[in-house]
């Protein structure tokens, strides 16, 4: 596989247009993330200190690709790219496997550094604004500054889930301790899963009537997502607008 050729100015600009696209109409409450604080109005670090520079991640977009053909070539030369043997005692297979990193690494940089032109802010903000922020009026929340950090590419895998187990809680009145079973459960089901095929909470279900002590207080289990195909770190500017600005721009208007 060639990577000067492969990746493309042309993939680089498809991929960030298709990501934008991505963001318009995959974006939901639960893989568009946010996570700052605000202090009279301002964004503040954990010091309540005033951000002036926004180089460090608070907010998370992943999504899977579907028909993004542009993506979807990105993750198969993902998928030759890092399953690739290469001997690590060998400094010539050493020093190809790094280059070729290397080479991938920038081209990720080239598809952050279009996503940050300013042609698709408008697009950005109104998501975020409508996705996080129940619509809050861009007057109040302009959103002015939006950086993308970091774009990572995954494979294909079965190993992208966490399994949260729900238990009911029985606790001694004595010693205020819990009684259920402390013992970890995920791996049996893992285990069982794979063998069987059967779903998790028919799983839970024949434990139970297996009278397994592990399973007692087990109420059923949630498979949750946690590695997407794309995953984008951002770090954006949700301070409210100055008060005095505001009142300038409705003054100006009327």
């Amino acid at each position: 596989m060639n990577l000067d050729t492969e990746l493309s100015s042309q993939l680089a600009e498809d991929a960030a247009n298709q990501i934008i696209e991505a963001f318009e109409k995959k974006a939901n409450v639960k893989n568009l993330e946010v996570d700052f604080e605000i202090s009279s109005g301002k964004m503040v670090d954990k010091n309540k200190k005033e951000i002036k520079s926004f180089t460090s991640p608070n907010t998370w977009f992943k999504f899977d690709i579907t028909t993004e053909e542009s993506l979807s070539k990105i993750q198969y030369i993902t998928e030759k790219l890092y399953s690739e043997d290469f001997d690590i005692k060998d400094k010539e297979s050493m020093a190809k496997a790094e280059a070729e990193d290397e080479k991938f690494t920038l081209f990720r940089q080239v598809i952050v550094s279009k996503l940050n032109e300013e042609r698709f802010h408008t697009r950005l903000a109104n998501v975020i604004r409508k996705i996080c922020f129940n619509n809050f009026p861009p007057q109040l929340m302009p959103i002015n500054t939006i950086n993308f950090l970091e774009i990572e590419f995954n494979t294909k895998d079965d190993n992208r889930f966490l399994l949260v187990i729900q238990k009911m809680a029985r606790v001694d009145r004595v010693t205020g301790e819990f009684m259920d079973s402390r013992e970890s459960i995920q791996e049996d089901l893992i285990s069982e899963h794979n063998k069987s095929g059967l779903d998790f909470n028919d799983i839970i279900a024949k434990r139970k009537a297996e009278k397994d002590p592990r399973y007692e207080m087990v109420a059923g289990v949630e498979k949750r997502q946690y590695i997407f195909d794309v995953q984008c770190e951002i770090s954006a500017d949700y301070s409210f607008c100055d008060r005095e600005k505001l009142i300038h721009g409705i003054s100006s208007k009327s």
